[in-house]
């Protein structure tokens, strides 16, 4: 769920049926881990500008900036993805 014919937006719920789960664990696995390094990732960005914002660190450059920058163009955050990585940091 939804079905086919109703497109996806970032905030879809999906509703994923047990055999679906099943037939698919690896690619299930496979992306939770994918999400949780991006996450991380994402994370790690965001430290690095909190600790900038506040004077006690260097802002992105060289290589950093690189990494940054490449894992904001293959993961294109979402505002509802970010909300939810943020939510979950607390």
């Amino acid at each position: 769920m939804p079905t086919l014919d109703r497109p996806l937006a970032c905030d879809t719920v999906l509703d994923i049926s047990h055999e679906s789960l099943i037939r698919q664990w690896q690619a299930l696995k496979d992306w939770v881990r994918g999400e949780a390094a991006s996450a991380e990732q994402y994370r790690e960005i965001e430290r690095r500008a909190r600790r900038w914002d506040a004077g006690r660190a260097a802002f992105l450059d060289g290589t950093d900036l690189d990494v940054a920058l490449a894992w904001r163009e293959r993961e294109h955050p979402a505002a509802p993805w970010l909300r939810a990585i943020a939510a979950t940091s607390l």
